[in-house]
């Protein structure tokens, strides 16, 4: 099996390095070829963003910081002005990813259907949302909600909402979670953080088309509603 495993490597490496040497790029040996196909497979990945993006970046900068990076340089901007600009990028990055929104009303399985008529007749705080999740508002933050591409520290509980069963907390188990909304993030939760602002705390409630769905997970069983308790401390927090 080894010995197979050489053949093709050995020839896979000839047909690169042939085809290289048609382009005037010398591959002499494995080492030059692995250096070939990543930098080639990091440049690709530069373009296809660049162009998602629509930005006018210089490739001969891109390739001296790319290089200045590679020998062991110290970085030459200050670390606040690079996670700042790194952060815009990601911020376009993500919004220009955005799948298209439905302010359609979801559908719910009939038992899920249920359970939120009889949360919201138990409840009156609690609000339908037009995407199909429910929310109470038990805390309200201040300043500007949270939107799409946005990095949020947050930190939650989640419970089966027909049992009451937690499944899962970051209070005493980890730190605070630091992510960016929709990356990636299942379709109630991003509803969610768009309604939140820094130090809100709500409970929502999404059916579990919003949530986990026919799927589930190992701890949530197919087509459960679930509840999340969720506190938002920072909006594009950089730690």
């Amino acid at each position: 099996m080894k010995k197979i495993y050489l053949i093709l490597l050995l020839g896979l490496l000839t047909l690169c390095a042939t085809s290289c040497k048609q382009k005037e790029v010398q591959l002499d040996d494995f080492n030059d070829t692995l250096s070939w196909v990543l930098g080639e497979k990091m440049g690709q990945q530069y373009a296809m963003l660049a162009e998602i993006n629509k930005l006018k970046t210089d490739p001969k900068i891109v390739e001296q910081a790319f290089a200045h990076a590679l020998e062991g340089n110290p970085p030459a901007l200050d670390s606040t002005t690079t996670a700042i600009i790194y952060r815009v990028f990601e911020e376009l990055n993500m919004r220009n990813q955005q799948p298209q929104s439905t302010s359609q009303p979801v559908a719910t399985t009939s038992g899920e259907e249920q359970l939120f008529a009889n949360l919201t007749a138990q409840n009156p705080n609690v609000k339908r949302h037009p995407s199909g999740i429910y929310y109470e508002v038990v805390r309200q933050g201040k300043g500007d909600n949270a939107k799409y591409g946005d990095l949020v520290l947050f930190d939650y509980k989640g419970y089966i909402m027909a049992t009451n069963e937690k499944f899962d907390q970051t209070y005493g188990n980890r730190r605070p979670i630091n992510h960016v909304v929709g990356k990636p993030m299942f379709p109630g939760m991003v509803e969610a953080f768009k309604l939140m602002n820094e130090g809100s705390l709500y409970r929502f409630y999404f059916p579990s088309n919003m949530a986990f769905g026919a799927a589930g997970t190992p701890n949530i069983p197919p087509h459960t509603a679930v509840v999340y308790e969720i506190e938002l401390h920072k909006i594009n927090y950089m730690q």
